[in-house]
């Protein structure tokens, strides 16, 4: 609020704007950054989390205070204390539907140990499955991202720069044995052949597969269940074997 800023913050926007007419230009200018950050202040640290508030509310108070004479970047202070993230002008970019059903549903294929890539593959396939009607809970919150993103493009953030191909490249692959199997990915190996039909496009033949495991009851499953078993014996077998 108005009163935040200036008592807690340094002087009122109408103190800062009385500047005396014969003062030099660049001396106004600095007491209009003044009145800047003490008009800023209060409206970033709304947006951060109460810790990181709690913490640099006085060096926000610090900004504004010093603003008035002085020509000190908010974002230059935050980082000489530590506390570069909470005063880091990016924008989070938004997330596409795909990404939010990856994050709500990816702990449920996590279980029973599967490894990254290989529950990146079951998420992949299981979004492929899906429905338009299913879809559309995930295609909304991948609208609301989108409008959120632009409107903290507006307020002057700036998208964080993706790490370069260059860079992911150049990390070093990890070795070794290859990761074990899960239950559907034995079922999809078995009955990919059966199910896809000539000029049928993949996804089309993926969302056929998710739905026949889907329908598939419980003793029938124990055959792929069985597979995996045995695969990831096999993939235990040969860890062991690389670390020893």
């Amino acid at each position: 609020s108005s009163q935040f800023g200036s008592s807690v913050l340094g002087p009122s926007r109408r103190h800062l704007s009385s500047a005396p007419p014969g003062l030099p230009a660049r001396t106004r200018r600095h007491r209009s950054c003044g009145e800047v950050l003490a008009i800023m202040a209060p409206q970033r640290a709304c947006r951060m989390p109460p810790r990181t508030r709690a913490a640099a509310l006085p060096l926000l108070a610090l900004a504004a205070l010093l603003g008035a004479g002085v020509r000190i970047p908010l974002q230059g202070l935050g980082e000489a204390a530590g506390l570069g993230q909470a005063f880091a002008m990016h924008a989070t970019r938004p997330k596409n539907a795909y990404m939010h059903f990856a994050g709500a549903k990816r702990a449920e294929y996590a279980e029973g140990g599967a490894g990254v890539t290989e529950v990146a593959k079951e998420l992949g396939a299981a979004w492929r499955a899906l429905g338009a009607t299913q879809r559309e809970p995930y295609e909304k919150m991948a609208e609301e991202d989108r409008q959120r993103f632009a409107k903290e493009l507006e307020e002057g953030l700036v998208p964080k720069e993706r790490r370069s191909k260059a860079k992911k490249q150049g990390k070093p692959q990890r070795e070794g044995p290859k990761r074990p199997i899960s239950a559907y990915v034995a079922f999809v190996k078995e009955m990919h052949g059966k199910t896809a039909k000539k000029g049928q496009a993949p996804t089309e033949v993926m969302r056929a597969l998710g739905a026949k495991w889907q329908e598939l009851a419980a003793p029938k499953k124990k055959k792929y269940e069985k597979a995996a078993a045995v695969d990831r014996a096999r993939y235990e077998k040969e860890l062991a074997a690389v670390e020893a």
